[in-house]
C-alpha cells in the first residue's frame, strides 16, 4: 500500500537551549516552526497478523520546506542578510540527501516470518 499525503504543520514552539562554557552563558531559541513536505509512505510485506504489514518505508517526493525563527542572545539571527536563505537551502539539501526519492527511511514493525 502506497500513500502520498501532503503534510503541512505550523506551530509556535518555544524551544530554548542554554549553553554554558568558559564561564559564559548563551541562550538560543527556536520559534515559529513550519514544515511542508510530500512523503511517500509505503507499507510493505502485507501479513495476516496485526498491524498487517511488516515495515514502513518513507521517502520525500520533493525537497521539504522548513521555516523557523532563531534567536541567539535575544537577537533575531534570521534577520541577518543572506543567513536566512543559506540556512533554508542547507536544511533542504541535507534532508533531501537522506530521504529524497528513491532513498528511503525503513522502519521495521514486525518480523514477517512470525
Amino acid at each position: 500500500m502506497i500513500m502520498e499525503p501532503l503534510l503541512k504543520w505550523a506551530g509556535n514552539p518555544n524551544v530554548t537551549v542554554v549553553v554554558k562554557a568558559f564561564g559564559l552563558k548563551a541562550t538560543t531559541q527556536v520559534l515559529d516552526l513550519q514544515v511542508f513536505a510530500i512523503p511517500r509512505i509505503t507499507l510493505k510485506l502485507l501479513v495476516p497478523n496485526f498491524p498487517c504489514f511488516a515495515k514502513i518505508l518513507v521517502s520525500l517526493m520533493e525537497k521539504p520546506h522548513v521555516d523557523f525563527g532563531l534567536k541567539l542572545l535575544g537577537a533575531d539571527v534570521m534577520s541577518i542578510p543572506g543567513l536566512y536563505r543559506f540556512v533554508q537551502e542547507t536544511i533542504k539539501k541535507q534532508v533531501a540527501a537522506m530521504y529524497l526519492w528513491p532513498k528511503t527511511l525503513e522502519v521495521p514493525i514486525m518480523d514477517p516470518t512470525k
